[in-house]
């Protein structure tokens, strides 16, 4: 494998709008696809709880305040920060974006696939297949 003469080792690349754009729809077909799964495999559709759409709002909020004030502190200010502390927060936000856009188009997939399964059944399911 070649290397790139302008990349010197361990830096780190801006994550691109078309890597996280991607990422979402692989987590929107991978949620979509897992409730008819899961409901051949066990029966059951999974769910998305409040809970941890309240834990992503909250993961989402500390970090802005974290992004607001390495902003501040760099940019208003024009104070230096630890470069060991850059990268980390650096890495921390890529991970986040990364694992964000993932995990948000899983749950709204999901969520919206639940809720227009039943639909699904009644449009496909023939007259009378609920009869006893």
């Amino acid at each position: 494998m070649a290397e790139d003469p302008d990349r010197r080792p361990g830096t780190v690349r801006p994550t691109g709008f078309g890597l996280l754009a991607l990422l979402v729809v692989i987590g929107g077909v991978l949620g979509w696809a897992a409730v008819p799964i899961s409901e051949r495999l066990m029966t059951v559709a999974p769910t998305v709880e409040w809970t941890s759409v309240v834990a992503l709002f909250a993961i989402a909020a500390v970090l802005l305040v974290l992004a607001r004030s390495t902003y501040r502190t760099v940019q208003r200010d024009r104070r230096h920060i630890d470069p060991q502390r850059a990268v980390s927060f650096l890495l921390l936000a890529k991970a986040s974006a990364i694992a964000g856009a993932v995990i948000a188009a899983t749950a709204v997939s999901v969520a919206n696939a639940a809720a227009i399964a039943p639909i699904f059944l009644l449009v496909i399911t023939p007259p009378g297949a609920f009869e006893c």
